[in-house]
């Protein structure tokens, strides 16, 4: 996802603009580049690399001026090439407007020739260029009528923000898909993607819903519909901590959020668990209602959807309730057979993931009542919802999700909880059951103080590996599919998970001498049949690396190393605590190649667009 930022008040814009940006640069990107008013013009500033590069291009260029408006934007290349006329903002060729544009138009190649044809000259391949050439075309003298009117020529998701040269205090954004929040603050405004983007400013907000066009000013924020007419958002104030889009001493937002994990579920869990239960009002079902769901369907995608996988063993073990898992982006698009399920649960950190929200739709189309999980109050997903679970995380700023996939598991295990009591379960068994999930913020936090200097030591060791096979088995299995992601994806080493039964099938021909074979080995029923299986690696030269529960003999007797994290009874809390080392160990070999960590390689923090 690109991000933007707008700023418009009493501060120096350029250096909130700015600021802003560096606050969403753990989302990928390539280029970065800025407009600010000045007398008569608009000043523009675009680099390709790092933010660092366009602070040193607008050093000593651009002088602060308050309560002008200015726009920001970081790139991340969907369509033309990486480079400084590709780099957002965008303008006609008087300079008259300045675009600012996340997601994709559609229609852009269609609109570019109409324009062409029409004389028009292009510097860039990006669609965002055919916004601005096609507001200013309709700008005579109010921006916001222009915007509205060339919102209705585009097709597809996006969200914009444009600048004229004709007003030099105003902004005009409008939405469709992607995401895009006001910040409201006495004297001034802001406009971003994200919250994180203006969190030490304010937390209250504005929200922008699809088809909004809203204009900005240092003291007013209007938001007006399609047909011109204004339409009433109320700011609200969302728990937001600024302390969270810091680092807080550790030298990267996805080592701070590993460490915050135990905090992050113990906030999740705190005030729904009872000493033989849960409670979830927000779920707005009675327990009647509940007792009568036969099935249960997840939807997410990445990391959430191993958090989904995981989820699903606690609400069929614990409830007895069939669950299907599915990756959104299949689902919204799949023929329905066979009977619906009575709940869908769809699960995104951000609220705003354009596949989970597409899911979302097509469950409510289709009668079922859909559940959103998120961790972001006010996103998209929670509005579209029947009712939402938050997960209390608080803001992840790192790429690689950590803290909100294991809020999300604990939410998942709350749920089981609330059905496994509601479908007739002993109190013995949900008092043994509350008390597990009472015990998991420690565990997690043993986990962290045992594991750091292990994985620390180990990654350095990994760091040339050419391959790594995660293998697990049961509530194991997710958690490996987990591990291998978050090692492709943050330390770019290629990983691949397998089901410990299925390496027979095709998996066991990459093991050979030497291969380093990552096997989550915590308490399961499964558990025998996972450790012969770890025999056969071993006899082909693999070199098994376990994580296996603390107290546990058979492991270290078929693995060259074993990290021990704390045992628990429930086999799902056993699992979750070892995602934990494998985090720490794609963070910890990510640094041993001198990567950057919160900014992987090519994937965004929110996938917005399909």
């Amino acid at each position: 996802m690109c991000g933007i930022v707008g700023y418009v008040g009493a501060r120096a814009p350029l250096g909130v603009v700015l600021d802003g940006l560096e606050r969403l640069q753990s989302r990928s990107y390539d280029s970065a580049g800025i407009s600010v008013h000045r007398p008569g013009a608009l000043e523009r500033v675009r680099t390709v690399g790092s933010l660092a590069a366009l602070r040193d291009a607008v050093a000593g260029r651009i002088e602060p001026c308050a309560r002008t408006a200015a726009i920001g934007h970081l790139r991340s290349a969907t369509q033309g090439p990486v480079s400084v006329e590709d780099a957002h903002p965008h303008a006609d060729p008087r300079g008259r407007v300045h675009v600012v544009l996340n997601g994709i138009v559609e229609n852009h190649v269609a609109l570019r020739r109409r324009l062409v044809a029409a004389g028009a000259v292009f510097e860039s391949s990006s669609d965002a260029e055919v916004v601005a050439h096609l507001v200013a075309a309709h700008d005579a003298g109010d921006l916001a009528a222009a915007v509205r009117a060339v919102c209705a020529q585009l097709h597809g998701l996006f969200s914009f923000v444009a600048v004229s040269v004709r007003d030099p205090e105003l902004l005009v954004a409008a939405r469709r898909g992607c995401p895009l929040v006001v910040g409201v603050a006495e004297g001034e405004r802001f406009i971003a993607s994200s919250i994180a983007a203006f969190a030490p400013y304010t937390r209250a907000v504005q929200l922008v819903e699809n088809e909004d066009v809203v204009t900005l000013r240092a003291g007013l924020s209007c938001v007006i519909g399609p047909d011109g007419r204004p339409r009433e958002r109320a700011p609200i104030v969302l728990d937001v901590k600024e302390e969270a889009a810091s680092r807080g001493g550790f030298g990267t937002h996805m080592l701070r959020e590993i460490h915050d994990e135990p905090t992050a579920v113990a906030d999740t869990l705190a005030g729904r668990l009872r000493d033989a239960g849960a409670r979830l009002p927000e779920l707005g079902l009675t327990a009647w209602r509940l007792r009568r769901i036969e099935r249960v369907a997840i939807v997410a995608s990445g990391s959430s959807y191993h958090a989904g996988l995981l989820g699903r063993w606690a609400i069929q073990s614990w409830a007895g309730v069939p669950v299907d898992v599915e990756l959104a982006s299949e689902y919204r698009y799949a023929e329905p057979v066979g009977p619906a399920p009575d709940l869908v649960l769809a699960i995104s950190a951000s609220g705003e993931t354009a596949d989970t929200l597409g899911a979302v739709q097509v469950a409510r189309e289709r009668g079922i009542r859909a559940v959103g999980i998120t961790d972001m109050l006010g996103s998209r997903l929670t509005r579209e919802a029947d009712a939402v679970l938050a997960t209390r995380a608080g803001l992840e700023i790192g790429v690689g999700a950590t803290k909100t996939f294991a809020a999300q598991v604990a939410v998942l295990e709350l749920l089981a909880l609330v059905l496994a009591e509601a479908r007739g379960a002993s109190r013995p068994r949900l008092s043994l059951l509350a008390s597990d999930l009472q015990r998991l913020p420690a565990a997690l936090g043993g986990t962290l103080a045992g594991a750091e200097p292990v994985m620390r030591v180990l990654a350095e060791r990994l760091a040339g590996a050419a391959f790594l096979l995660y293998v697990g088995r049961g509530p194991g299995l997710p958690v490996a599919l987990e591990g291998a992601l978050k090692l492709r994806g943050v330390a770019r080493t290629p990983a691949e998970a397998a089901a410990a039964g299925e390496l027979k099938h095709g998996p066991i021909a990459l093991v050979g001498p030497g291969t380093p074979v990552v096997c989550v080995a915590t308490a399961s029923p499964l558990g025998g049949t996972l450790l012969a299986t770890l025999s056969e690696v071993r006899a082909r030269g693999g070199r098994v690396i376990a994580l296996g529960s603390r107290g546990s003999k058979e492991v270290a007797e078929h693995a060259e190393e074993v990290v021990y994290v704390p045992g628990a009874r429930d086999p799902v809390a056993a699992a979750l605590a070892a995602v934990v080392p494998l985090q720490l160990l794609a963070h910890d070999v990510a640094h041993h190649k001198h990567l950057d960590v919160d900014r992987p390689h090519h994937i965004a923090r929110t996938v917005t667009v399909e």
